[in-house]
């Protein structure tokens, strides 16, 4: 593979591009618990969690699919598969939030958010691999 891939980062610590937007949301929790809005805190934090795994599920998928280069279909058809357990592992969750009587707006929102920073801490990566490179 080439050095300016995503593949060898994935293979290596996919948990760390994972974790990385995860954390990046933890300071607003931590800033709505402190003005008084422990409603949305919590509901923030369960949907950061929701794209935490969402995008471990996702980078999982990726890492498995990764040795059927080759044969896209393969690829394709792994990748698929776990778009089904994103959707399960999400629903899952949300169905559980709404049960217990927490706010889902605000989950959904967390969800999104760690899937924006996901999109900055790839592009950070991307950056960082064509100026190493050249």
């Amino acid at each position: 593979m080439d050095n300016k891939t995503l593949g060898p980062l994935i293979k290596n610590g996919y948990t760390k591009i994972a974790l990385f937007p995860a954390c990046l949301g933890a300071p607003i929790v931590c800033f709505l618990a402190i003005v008084g809005r422990k409603e949305w805190a919590v509901g923030l934090a369960f949907g950061l969690f929701l794209g935490f795994l969402d995008n471990l599920i996702m980078l999982m998928g990726v890492k498995k699919a990764m040795p059927y280069a080759d044969d896209p279909k393969k690829g394709f058809k792994i990748q698929r598969r776990y778009r089904y357990y994103r959707i399960a592992s999400a629903g899952t969750l949300i169905i559980l939030l709404s049960r217990q009587g927490y706010d889902v707006c605000s989950a959904f929102i967390g969800l999104v958010l760690t899937h924006i920073f996901l999109i900055i801490n790839f592009t950070i990566i991307a950056y960082r691999l064509k100026n190493k490179g050249t």
